[in-house]
């Protein structure tokens, strides 16, 4: 899990440079397509207006910034790990984007595998598709 974040596709980038500003749920529309569907927190999110409605949610919450740790690209799928820091804690997240025609079609949020004290193990080498068969 090595690519650069440099290098990560436009509406991923995009997406990263709102998580941490508050009040950007309008630039979600350069990000998502008009159906896409974004799971977070046992919660799923479909379409821009349930999009919106989650990025205004989550600013109303804790302040908190997230920093991408390490990143791949497999296909049309991007997996980042990021480091989570709210007010009172830490976590390590891994954020799966699926990507069709330049925007992200789903968006799986849920905490990075805890096998390792430090919560930076490796991720799942399956990045959303088929099952593997290791």
């Amino acid at each position: 899990m090595d690519t650069p974040t440099e290098t990560l596709p436009p509406a991923v980038s995009t997406y990263l440079n709102s998580l941490n500003q508050l009040g950007e749920a309008e630039v979600l529309t350069d990000c998502f397509l008009e159906n896409a569907v974004v799971r977070d927190e046992a919660r799923e999110y479909v379409g821009l207006p349930g999009i919106k409605s989650w990025k205004l949610e989550g600013d109303a919450g804790p302040s908190r910034q997230v920093a991408v740790i390490g990143s791949e690209l497999v296909g049309n799928m991007v997996r980042l790990r990021t480091n989570v820091n709210a007010s009172a804690d830490s976590s390590s997240m891994d954020y799966v984007f699926e990507l069709s025609n330049g925007k992200i079609s789903i968006l799986d949020i849920k905490p990075a595998p805890s096998n390792d004290p430090g919560g930076k193990s490796e991720p799942e080498p399956n990045c959303g598709g088929a099952p593997s068969d290791g």
